[in-house]
């Protein structure tokens, strides 16, 4: 309970008047006792008066009371018989239709542990449309309609349960579904995210019915990939796997070349999930065109075992030995040099060329046989520059440099579209003398240098998870290698980062007024990127680090990535596309949605996706994919299937007027069989309904009878009583009451 007040006159008024009331009943007092009026009733008129004081005081300050009290909420159920004509079969266990035993299932009396005599029931039959149903005509119900169509059902019995509403603000209630249905939906769109739209959960009631001996199944589905890869990089493949009757058989997707298994992926599926996606990756050893074979094996028992998919997938993909040449100049030796260039020649996507100084202008040249780019020199001009995709900066004095150098990496980057990267060390203040080198990096350097010294514990930055450098698919242990990191021994930290400038590491332990002190970040400079790495002890991550299962290291991998997010794209090579349709094998005139993901450096608002539908026979429908408010790399789009086939999706990544990245996948679209037809009950469709939408499948176990466990699971809700005095009258009415009794006394005893 709590008292507010809402005063009609200040404090200070409020104040004063009732020091006057107040003086004003002594004077009263003062002038009975001078009339030789007794003590007593000089007493009660007194106190009279005082009250009336005290009401008007209250009458002034409007005071309202409120009480709070917790009571069961409104707890409404909408009860969906399904009136089609599937439901009229009779292959229940007693030989009675499917209707009339949901009917009688819903009686049961076990049901109370899950809140159906706690909660009112709205009841409402439909096939293709819902309509109300009234008490009287539940036994006389026939199961006679021509369609099934949940998404429609829904909607309609929660707009008729709100309009037969009598209290508006109840409409802002979410009721449940509690669907009777043997799982044959024949709408068009998709019941779950209809239901999730709504906000409604559904729980489900299916018929029982005789156990008949299903087949089991398994195939795979689908496969997507990237057409051609370089050598050493990661290949991609999206596969998806379909189940019938195979839930908790254990099975694994193996990988292989001219028989030789390459990676093996298990795969066991839940009860409620019909189909299940997962990427496979690893990195092709030999250039050329590349034939793949996809299988599906079990290690299940014979009697167990499902019947697996007999041709699997055999996919093409070209091998290239396309690679990048990266130039290192460091200024002397560092632990650092030695871990980094042992990442470059070790990966066969870059060929490294390097400088190492080793004092008064004299060089040492490093390099691969496989570089395209051989300098007879330490290079001094944009020319020798050309030929290298990314240039990594150590510990360099600019002013060590020729001039001429100085001026070329400005063009470099934002001109050439080529990659800088700059990894600081105890030189570093020395670059604030030379504002065309300041101008490329990503931070603002600290006058001196910045030097703060360790240990300094580092993390991803919250605006980095979803950036390139630090990708890990998902599923896999290799996220955890970057949730502990090693610490710096020291970072020569900048003042801030600039604008439009990420943040890839910071401290946890250290700030400036800015916030944690930058170890890393990246930007764009015109055409080129920059990458700035604020410590020279990045080694650590090599020697302390936590390896993954395929012996990677935090270093090996962080610079493996970074290197592959900044490099120059080409044409053709930007994007991946990774479409995902909600079902692979869809019934005729359902609603087919497709997800699409794009992967790759290139920004999103620089690209369109198009996309088209090719049905067989000339038939093509160019699709319209839509960005996902949340997520511009992921866009989405609708389509019916109106005809049965093999339906193929293809998407195009267009930008600059150059295609740079294409995708396909397969549907099969099945004829839809007519209502009635001789279909089982589908258990596992109204599992994954209940599930997707927060509901649940009732359940009958003998010793079910539990009202207490309804009981608490009936939600309560608060209830707020307001009571305002002066719009009740109560304080009018108070005052009235004693000024009348101050008067008869007075008149009654003659004290006028």
């Amino acid at each position: 309970m709590s008292l507010d007040y809402y005063p009609f006159l200040g404090r200070s008024v409020l104040v004063v008047l009732t020091l006057v009331l107040l003086l004003a009943v002594g004077w009263s007092a003062s002038w009975l006792r001078d009339r030789n009026v007794p003590r007593f009733w000089l007493t009660v008129l007194t106190a009279l008066r005082v009250a009336a004081v005290g009401i008007i005081l209250l009458m002034l300050l409007r005071p309202v009371i409120r009480v709070s009290r917790d009571r069961p909420a409104r707890l409404d159920r909408l009860v969906l018989v399904d009136t089609s004509a599937s439901m009229n079969r009779d292959d229940t266990p007693n030989g009675e239709t499917r209707l009339a035993n949901v009917l009688r299932r819903l009686d049961d009396p076990s049901l109370r542990r899950h809140g159906l005599r706690e909660a009112t029931l709205h009841w409402f039959a439909f096939d293709g449309h819902a309509r109300p149903l009234e008490a009287a005509e539940r036994s006389r119900l026939q199961a006679d309609g021509l369609e099934t169509d949940y998404a429609a059902a829904f909607e309609e019995a929660l707009l008729l349960y709100q309009w037969g509403l009598d209290d508006p603000g109840a409409r802002r209630l979410k009721p449940r579904f509690l669907l009777l249905s043997d799982g044959v939906d024949r709408g068009r769109l998709d019941a779950r995210a209809v239901a999730a739209r709504l906000g409604v959960p559904v729980d489900v009631l299916p018929p029982e019915t005789v156990e008949q001996p299903a087949s089991s199944r398994m195939t795979i589905a689908d496969v997507q990939h990237t057409p051609r890869v370089l050598l050493g990089s990661e290949l991609r493949m999206q596969v998806t796997v379909r189940q019938q009757g195979c839930a908790g058989v254990p099975a694994r997707v193996v990988l292989s070349e001219d028989g030789q298994t390459l990676v093996e992926q298990p795969v066991t599926f839940t009860q409620p999930r019909e189909e299940q996606q997962f990427m496979l990756q690893f990195r092709p050893d030999q250039a050329g065109v590349r034939r793949y074979a996809l299988r599906l094996d079990t290690d299940a028992p014979a009697a167990g075992a499902p019947l697996l998919s007999e041709t699997g997938r055999v996919v093409t993909v070209r091998v290239e030995t396309e690679f990048h040449d990266i130039l290192m100049v460091e200024p002397e030796w560092r632990w650092s040099f030695p871990f980094l260039r042992r990442v470059i020649e070790g990966d066969p996507a870059f060929a490294f060329s390097g400088f190492l100084s080793r004092g008064a202008g004299v060089f040492i040249q490093f390099g691969e046989p496989k570089r395209r780019v051989n300098l007879t020199g330490f290079p001094r001009s944009l020319a020798e520059l050309e030929g290298f995709d990314t240039i990594i900066l150590g510990d360099v004095r600019p002013d060590e440099l020729p001039p001429a150098l100085i001026a070329a990496l400005s063009t470099f980057v934002a001109e050439r579209g080529k990659s800088l990267v700059v990894v600081a060390g105890p030189r570093m203040g020395s670059w604030l003398r030379y504002p065309d080198l300041t101008a490329l990096l990503p931070v603002e350097l600290m006058p001196g240098g910045g030097l703060v010294e360790g240990p300094v514990p580092v993390r991803i930055s919250d605006e980095a998870r979803s950036s390139a450098v630090f990708y890990a698919p998902d599923g896999r242990t290799s996220l955890a290698r970057w949730r502990q990191l090693p610490d710096m021994d020291q970072i020569y930290a900048p003042l801030r980062k600039k604008p439009a400038a990420t943040v890839l590491l910071e401290s946890t332990g250290r700030r400036n007024a800015f916030g944690p002190l930058i170890v890393a970040a990246h930007h764009t400079v015109g055409r080129g990127q920059v990458l700035f790495v604020a410590t020279d002890t990045l080694w650590k991550w090599q020697m302390l680090g936590t390896m993954d299962g395929d012996g990677n290291t935090p270093f090996t991998v962080f610079w493996q990535q970074a290197l592959r997010a900044i490099r120059p794209e080409r044409v053709g090579t930007g994007i991946d596309i990774w479409l995902h349709p909600d079902r692979t094998r869809v019934e005729q005139g359902r609603d087919v949605v497709v997800h699409a993901r794009l992967d790759g450096s290139i920004p999103q608002r620089q690209v369109q996706l198009a996309g088209r539908v090719h049905a067989g026979a000339g038939r093509d429908l160019p699709l319209a994919f839509t960005p996902q408010p949340d997520d511009p790399s992921r866009y989405q789009t609708v389509f019916v299937a109106d005809e049965p086939g093999v339906y193929e999706i293809l998407a195009d990544v267009h930008g600059g007027g150059d295609v740079l990245g294409s995708a396909a996948t397969q549907i099969e679209v099945v004829p839809r069989p007519p209502e009635g037809a001789d279909e089982a009950v589908d258990e596992l469709a109204l599992v994954r309904l209940a599930a997707a939408t927060g509901g649940r499948q009732l359940a009958l176990p003998p010793d079910a009878d539990q009202p207490a466990a309804a009981r608490q699971e009936r939600p309560m809700e608060r209830s707020v009583s307001v009571v305002d005095l002066w719009s009740n009258l109560v304080l009018l009415l108070a005052l009235t009451l004693v000024l009348g009794t101050d008067w008869l006394l007075r008149l009654m005893r003659g004290y006028i």
